[in-house]
């Protein structure tokens, strides 16, 4: 059964990664076409919304964030990655041109449909820590 699976994996002819970055939003799907330009964007707002979420635990003493401080992390992270996004933008085009992939619409929303989800990711994931604090707190645990 695993030999089928990694045989299938083998010879699949658009093969596509995938990062979980949140189950609400579901998977991220990162074509490989533009996965190595892309790819430093996710870690940016990934390292850079870390940080920030370290900072605010270090500076308030706290051992968790709420929904809001995780929201107040990643608008952070969106706007110290700015620059990252946009190199990834024009790294994934070139790749997109040079491979003369669909028209330059289709290559256009190609790109940004991974960005913005790893973007909708991190918003996702600051809602689901507002529903898990939320049913924590009705619980009375």
């Amino acid at each position: 059964m695993i030999a089928a699976l990694i045989i299938s994996l083998l010879v699949q002819s658009t093969p596509v990664a995938v990062v979980r970055t949140s189950e609400r939003a579901g998977p991220v799907e990162i074509p490989d076409e533009i996965a190595p330009a892309v790819i430093p964007y996710f870690l940016c707002l990934n390292e850079r919304s870390n940080a920030a979420i370290q900072g605010t635990m270090k500076r308030d003493k706290v051992s968790g964030l709420d929904g809001s401080g995780l929201r107040e992390a990643n608008k952070l992270a969106l706007t110290d990655c700015k620059a990252v996004r946009d190199t990834s933008v024009a790294n994934a085009s070139k790749a997109l041109n040079t491979r003369e992939i669909g028209d330059a619409a289709a290559r256009t929303k190609m790109i940004e449909d991974t960005l913005t989800g790893f973007e909708a990711s991190m918003t996702a994931n600051a809602d689901k820590l507002d529903e898990f604090n939320k049913a924590h707190a009705a619980s009375g645990k």
